[in-house]
């Protein structure tokens, strides 16, 4: 069965139907019913609303399988019969995934398929029970649920406001929403070679105007706005990705034998990882976290391919490493008022002294180790540095 580019592949006959992709239709996957707005927590679908795209060129050739997603979710996670959550004093109603009419699995299998069909990121997507039913696919996607649910505050709890134009009441009340796709791995079928290892997230948490009514539509609007957003992130990292087998994705990385024989950070493009590369650098930079004087120290950004990770306080972001080498002349001091500070690497030789800033999680765990040995940097004695002195007057 065939639906533009998106096909579906039966069960085996001896599967159940329950649990499983059997054919769902794409027009199931774009928003729910107003009957289903009247069903109080039962709802057929998220209600993610698409955009309309213009069918262009997919930015892959090739065509991809999609498996149900994993529902990796903590037990109370759609399980707390209250339907009510308590957040800062106040009480909050909540999705109730379990009314959900294909299940969270299979339900975000299908959405993730429609957003990658609308923008034309592969020539061809099927939605499969496991890899061995996708035969002409190129690729295999998994991934996990870690978190999802959309909140909204309780009508007892909120202010009424008079809609003078209509003579309805609308009710300005807090929402909160987060979804988290967890583990999203991308490998090649024949041969399993990792070219995807990521993860994306999105949180809300502001005021909308909600009908007296409509707690639990409201609850699943948010959510279908942070399952869009999320959505969108990993179509655009998966358009710009390298898939065709040239890149593969390594668990632990480390930085190619060698030593710099020269000033500042030359030859650390060079040395780089497999998968890292620098994408900025400046030669009138300063520490995150340091004052410096003068204001003449050389940075490099560092930056991991194909591999993103969510934090709740920042949101999604690529991991990266910050690099700085400051000439022997500039005078540095510790801000003691920065809610980030780079780490003081060591000395060289010559004066130079390094300093390095990690953002997340990598694969690349050993970096100031090998920071170190590459530069040939002298460590420091003590565990914390506030002064550092010039080692030299400048001419």
């Amino acid at each position: 069965m065939t639906t533009d580019a998106i096909t579906f592949a039966p069960p085996r006959l001896w599967q159940s139907l329950v649990g499983t992709l059997f054919v769902i239709q794409l027009s199931g996957l774009i928003g729910c019913s107003s009957q289903s707005q009247q069903r109080g927590l039962k709802h057929p679908t998220i209600p993610i609303k698409y955009e309309s795209v213009v069918q262009v060129e997919p930015a892959h050739k090739l065509t991809l399988a999609i498996l149900p997603t994993k529902d990796s979710r903590e037990r109370s996670e759609g399980t707390d019969l209250a339907h009510r959550y308590t957040y800062r004093g106040k009480s909050y109603r909540f999705t109730d995934l379990r009314g959900l009419k294909r299940g969270l699995s299979n339900e975000l299998s299908g959405h993730i398929a429609q957003i990658l069909h609308r923008k034309s990121i592969f020539r061809k997507i099927v939605l499969v029970n496991n890899s061995s039913d996708a035969t002409d696919a190129d690729l295999i996607l998994t991934a996990a649920v870690k978190r999802a649910r959309g909140y909204v505050e309780d009508l007892e709890l909120a202010s009424t406001q008079k809609n003078t134009q209509t003579g309805t009441s609308t009710l300005a009340r807090q929402v909160l929403a987060e979804f988290v796709l967890d583990n999203v791995v991308l490998r090649q079928k024949k041969g399993g070679e990792l070219l995807f290892d990521s993860d994306f997230g999105w949180s809300i948490f502001e005021s909308r105007p909600v009908g007296e009514d409509e707690d639990s539509v409201a609850a699943f609007g948010v959510l279908s706005d942070a399952v869009l957003h999320v959505l969108n992130q990993l179509s655009s990292a998966l358009k710009e990705s390298e898939l065709s087998g040239a890149f593969i994705v390594q668990q632990k990385v480390t930085m190619l034998a060698g030593q710099s024989d020269g000033v500042m950070l030359t030859g650390l493009a060079g040395a780089l990882p497999q998968g890292w590369g620098i994408t900025e650098t400046s030669s009138a930079s300063v520490p995150i976290g340091w004052r410096a004087k003068p204001k003449t120290c050389d940075n490099a950004e560092l930056r991991a391919t194909q591999s993103w990770k969510f934090h709740r306080a920042i949101g999604p972001y690529r991991p990266k490493l910050s690099v700085w080498a400051c000439d022997a002349t500039v005078e540095l001091s510790y801000m003691h008022s920065s809610s980030k500070n780079a780490e003081y690497l060591g000395k060289k030789s010559d004066g130079t002294n390094y300093f390095v800033l990690g953002l997340g999680e990598t694969n690349w765990t050993d970096y100031r180790r090998e920071l170190r040995h590459f530069f040939r940097l002298t460590a420091p004695v003590k565990r914390h540095i506030f002064q550092i002195k010039p080692s030299k007057l400048p001419n």
